[in-house]
């Protein structure tokens, strides 16, 4: 119910930030990669182009949803 969208709707709105940012720094990567400083490219791709932290925090929101899920089913059918 109402615990299930807040939880889906934070993740979307976080993912959607996150994504933004992240594309703006793509771009530039590209921009510093296409003007030959490719030590910098390289620094900005390494850095800040990771998807470790995304990854690890969409696996957290589905195991939060998984939980919520399977508390509501409980409730329901005692």
């Amino acid at each position: 119910g109402e615990a299930f969208g807040a939880v889906l709707t934070d993740y979307s709105d976080q993912a959607s930030a996150t994504g933004k940012a992240r594309n703006q720094l793509y771009a530039l990567e590209k921009k510093h990669r296409e003007g030959g400083r490719i030590a910098k490219a390289d620094h900005i791709r390494l850095c800040n182009l990771g998807r470790v932290k995304m990854d690890a925090r969409k696996e957290r929101t589905h195991q939060r949803l998984r939980t919520i899920a399977f508390q509501s089913h409980g409730q329901k059918a005692g």
